[in-house]
């Protein structure tokens, strides 16, 4: 999260934290792109499909990135 700094695994997890918290009460902006949107509901369904939203788990030996941490960690043990 942009605003707070708190780090998450998925897209999912960030919007809900970015809807249930306090500080973001009232603000509809995109943590990533920083797009403004009039309602919660659209923020949403933008970070959802948004493909540049995707988190990126990068190998430090090679070019491969992975969408998530724990197939990164396979990558790595193998």
């Amino acid at each position: 999260c942009k605003t707070c700094d708190k780090r998450f695994r998925s897209r999912q997890a960030l919007a809900q934290h970015f809807n249930d918290s306090p500080v973001h009460a009232g603000s509809y902006d995109c943590n990533t792109c920083e797009r403004n949107f009039a309602d919660k509901t659209s923020l949403e369904q933008h970070f959802l499909n948004s493909s540049s939203h995707i988190p990126s788990y990068d190998c430090i030996t090679c070019d491969k990135a992975f969408a998530s941490n724990k197939a990164l960690q396979q990558h790595l043990h193998d």
